[in-house]
């Protein structure tokens, strides 16, 4: 059987807005936004540099590079 209180129930407001955790997710939000902006291109750097020097030593590059008889 049906309970009677569920037909008469009213959809409960959204209390999103206008609370402490929308503030507080923003601001976590935002802090996470700005540590990547700075983060980021130092790990970019990073990896190319590790990717430039595994590749040339992998082809030997390097080696190349110290040989005497160089062109």
């Amino acid at each position: 059987m049906l309970d009677p209180n569920l037909l008469n129930a009213q959809p409960v407001p959204p209390r999103f807005f206008d609370s402490a955790e929308f503030i507080a997710y923003s601001v976590l939000m935002m802090l996470s936004l700005l540590l990547n902006a700075i983060t980021m291109p130092f790990w970019q750097a990073t990896k190319a540099a590790l990717y430039y020097s595994l590749r040339s030593r992998r082809e030997g590059f390097d080696l190349q590079l110290r040989s005497p008889d160089r062109p």
